[in-house]
């Protein structure tokens, strides 16, 4: 566990503006959920990211949107809001890219949720 280790999904990703989530999300998030119920006393946090285009601001919010998407995509799939850290989703807009904004490719990459492992 540690505030500054995350890990992305691959499958988990958003298209351009929008806060829901792209068709084939649902097994990468089901097996997490189930991972997260068989190991209860794991504390996570969601990190929301978009691409680099539109204003900053705006960006922020989105991210966070994507964020609480997914959290309660999983508290619905049963997972316990214990397991989830103090804040338990936030948005970072267009930092800490994972792949090249100059792509669409890589704007989709960038549109993602990661992980945090807080306490295990």
């Amino acid at each position: 566990p540690g505030k500054d280790i995350w890990f992305s999904f691959d499958d988990l990703l958003f298209e351009s503006g929008k806060s829901n989530l792209k068709p084939g999300y649902e097994t990468q998030l089901n097996n997490t959920c189930e991972i997260l119920k068989a190991y209860p006393a794991v504390k996570i946090k969601l990190g929301g990211y978009t691409d680099n285009i539109g204003d900053s601001l705006t960006n922020v919010k989105l991210s966070e949107s994507r964020a609480k998407t997914v959290y309660n995509q999983m508290i619905n799939k049963g997972v316990a809001k214990t397991s989830f850290d103090e804040k338990p989703y936030e948005g970072y807009g267009p930092e800490y890219p994972v792949a090249d904004n100059a792509t669409a490719e890589g704007k989709a990459q960038n549109r993602r949720i990661s992980l945090s492992v807080r306490a295990k």
